[in-house]
């Protein structure tokens, strides 16, 4: 019995040729992926700015992937990257609205991330931690598949 595989590819459209592009090869599919999302945030979300990896909630001790700040909007966005197996297990709804909980509830935490913006990029753009609409704040979940479910997802803010 033969392995069935999707036969999904990219191409590049430039001068009205279309190019198949080359398959990457990922050593370690979430690690890999975010290394690449966070050295090119700004190409997959314009209005991003990094901020850091790897941020450990201070009181829930909650681990997310990546920290950004959204200029425009005034706010933080926690970036999740999950694998295939990971994102099949069907916790990644939960794990998201917890973590954004996490920020949007925590003052101590609000202050660290402020401080850590400051330290970091302060002299590109300095926050004050009044100016930040912290209700706005968002997950963002990059995984190569989700479970779709018809609940629709709402928390009061």
């Amino acid at each position: 019995m033969s392995k069935k595989t999707n036969d999904y590819h990219l191409y590049k459209f430039d001068k009205k040729v279309l190019s198949k592009l080359d398959l990457l090869e990922l050593k370690s599919e979430r690690k890999d992926i975010q290394n690449i999302f966070e050295n090119n945030l700004n190409d997959f979300f314009p209005k991003l700015e990094f901020l850091k990896r790897e941020h450990s909630f201070s009181i829930s001790q909650s681990r997310v992937d990546s920290i950004a700040y959204h200029v425009h909007e005034n706010t933080f966005f926690i970036i999740e990257y999950k694998t295939l197996k990971g994102a099949k297990g069907g916790k990644v709804k939960n794990q998201a609205l917890n973590y954004l909980s996490d920020l949007k509830d925590d003052l101590k935490e609000q202050f660290n991330l402020v401080n850590s913006w400051n330290k970091e990029k302060g002299g590109q753009l300095w926050l004050n931690y009044k100016d930040i609409t912290w209700e706005k704040a968002k997950v963002i979940c990059i995984s190569p598949f989700f479970i779709l479910t018809s609940q629709v997802i709402k928390k009061p803010y």
